[in-house]
């Protein structure tokens, strides 16, 4: 909702129910668009959607989340936006058997991102069948994000995204075995032993 008294948006984000469980404050300071978080609220991922597609995009905030949902059009992708530094173990649950992309910004704070979200993942029970993220050129200014994709390459940024992104092995973040531990001989004898 735009408030014309100080120039600026608050934006809503609701939990799966439908209630409204965060707001943002957006303010454009100098040019620039500043997004503020109300304290005392917990952070929560925008607008995630009850039913997710088989490939889901993780951004970093929310204008990338709009952005990407321009980039994405009718592909059937989810676009996720994680509210700046911030990643909770309880949002890799919908991740699971999902392709994921990482999205973060290009600078130390959408790496630092990245590696928290990638350790999450390495925690969690289940896992997502494949991940990717973004490795930004290294022409391309500091805090280049998706939304600055989205303004430079406009109708082919999604290509743009797909060529920059790179496979994480599952397995350097961890995994579900598939295996079962084949008991020692030891162990066995252990039950030879019980008349």
């Amino acid at each position: 909702r735009w408030n014309p008294m100080n120039r600026s948006f608050v934006i809503p984000t609701y939990n799966d129910e439908g209630n409204l469980n965060y707001l943002y404050k957006v303010v454009l300071i100098d040019g620039k668009r500043r997004i503020y978080n109300i304290p005392g609220m917990d952070p929560t991922l925008f607008n995630w959607p009850q039913n997710c597609h088989d490939t889901v995009w993780v951004l970093e905030g929310l204008m990338d989340k709009i952005a990407a949902e321009d980039i994405i059009g009718t592909r059937e992708i989810t676009p996720i936006g994680v509210p700046g530094s911030t990643f909770k173990q309880t949002w890799t649950n919908p991740l699971a058997g999902k392709n994921v992309f990482i999205l973060t910004d290009n600078d130390d704070a959408g790496e630092n991102l990245a590696k928290l979200i990638l350790d999450k993942i390495k925690t969690a029970p289940s896992k997502p069948t494949s991940i990717k993220q973004i490795k930004w050129p290294t022409d391309l200014p500091k805090k280049f994000d998706v939304n600055d994709t989205h303004k430079k390459f406009k109708y082919v940024a999604f290509d743009y995204i797909m060529r920059h992104t790179e496979e994480k092995e599952l397995s350097s973040v961890g995994s579900v075995s598939s295996t079962f531990d084949i008991i020692p001989d030891e162990s066995a004898k252990r039950f030879d032993d019980i008349d």
